[in-house]
């Protein structure tokens, strides 16, 4: 009996051929660094609170903000240094002041190497990339929908843009079960903004399958991190003073039954994440990227909690994650339309184990 196949000839052709689309490197990585200047830039430039910048790098601001002072030595710096002072002068159509400008720079930065992270966390999760820059560019545009292109609530605080970075380089050490690089965001990255205790719970959801023979490093890595960031909020209370914030929710009620709030609170990394959420049960096959969203859970909790909504600042650590999400999900979808068996298609099986 001479068997047929029911494989579309075309099947893998066509996923070679959406692979194989000519990638000139030089193009999106100049795009991208124009990108990062543009949105670094005019970040601090939206802000309603230039007025308290000059308060919180002089350690006048109240708390819980003052409390995030990771930046206060360096726009403080900058403020006083004549190098700054004099690139301000040849920049001032553009800032408005040294610190200002310095606040710009450490934002292009910090976008620059959230970008850099993001290109490495996607190559954590299955299946294989086929749009390697998709990731990054989506960054690009949940930040600049999050911090930069505001009609309320214009304002933004000088931690804002680092933390992401931060909370980037944290979620990666967890991916990659890098102990000490964990440890470090929990020493330097606290001291900028506490929501660095939020990588503990991803730490364990992302390792704790993989660590059954390493049962003291699955969880003295999570306690020890614990403890770090607990001694550096006790060393913050001995220079800056006030009351913490209190909980948003009452407002946010009411907020919400106001349609003209609406389209900003929905603008939470770039609106990617709603349509992540809505197919990620059909096209997130990857059990590690599953696990990353359940180890999420408390940062999104306490901050629908605590947090004003109509700020979707306080949703920024979402960003990298929600770029990579939507980007697998946008390559798996390529290759289920491609591949008529698609659908069956485990996310850890190479291009070689499709079948019909």
């Amino acid at each position: 009996m001479i068997r047929t196949s029911t494989k579309s000839p075309l099947a893998d052709e066509g996923i070679s051929r959406v692979a194989a689309v000519p990638t000139h490197r030089a193009l999106p990585v100049v795009l991208f660094l124009f990108a990062a200047i543009l949105i670094g830039r005019s970040i601090p430039q939206q802000s309603d609170w230039q007025w308290w910048f000059a308060n919180y790098e002089n350690w006048r601001g109240y708390m819980p903000f003052q409390g995030r002072c990771l930046m206060v030595p360096i726009l403080h710096w900058a403020a006083l240094s004549p190098m700054m002072i004099h690139l301000a002068v040849i920049f001032k159509q553009s800032c408005l002041g040294p610190d200002n400008l310095m606040l710009e720079f450490v934002d292009v930065l910090s976008i620059l190497g959230t970008g850099a992270i993001t290109i490495r966390l996607r190559k954590q999760f299955a299946p294989v990339s086929l749009f390697p820059w998709l990731a990054p560019f989506l960054v690009l545009w949940g930040v600049a929908c999050t911090y930069a292109i505001r009609y309320e609530s214009r304002f933004y605080m000088p931690y804002d843009l680092p933390a992401l970075f931060f909370f980037s380089v944290g979620l990666l050490a967890c991916v990659e079960r890098r102990v000490l690089l964990f440890l470090a965001v929990l020493v330097v990255g606290t001291y900028n903004r506490e929501t660095t205790i939020f990588l503990v719970p991803i730490w364990l959801c992302c390792n704790w399958r993989e660590a059954k023979q390493e049962k003291l490093k699955l969880w003295a890595t999570p306690l020890l991190g614990a403890l770090i960031w607990l001694l550096v909020k006790l060393h913050i209370r001995h220079f800056t003073h006030g009351a913490a914030s209190g909980l948003g929710i009452t407002l946010n009620w009411r907020i919400m039954l106001l349609p003209h709030h609406w389209p900003q609170n929905a603008s939470i990394a770039g609106f990617v994440i709603w349509p992540v959420l809505f197919f990620f049960s059909k096209l997130v096959r990857d059990r590690r990227l599953k696990l990353v969203w359940f180890g999420y859970i408390p940062i999104v909790f306490i901050a629908l909690v605590c947090g004003w909504w109509n700020e979707t600042r306080i949703f920024g650590e979402l960003i990298p994650l929600v770029a990579v999400t939507a980007a697998i999900e946008f390559e798996q979808y390529i290759r289920d339309t491609f591949t008529p068996a698609g659908k069956y298609i485990s996310s850890t099986h190479s291009q070689e184990a499709l079948h019909g």
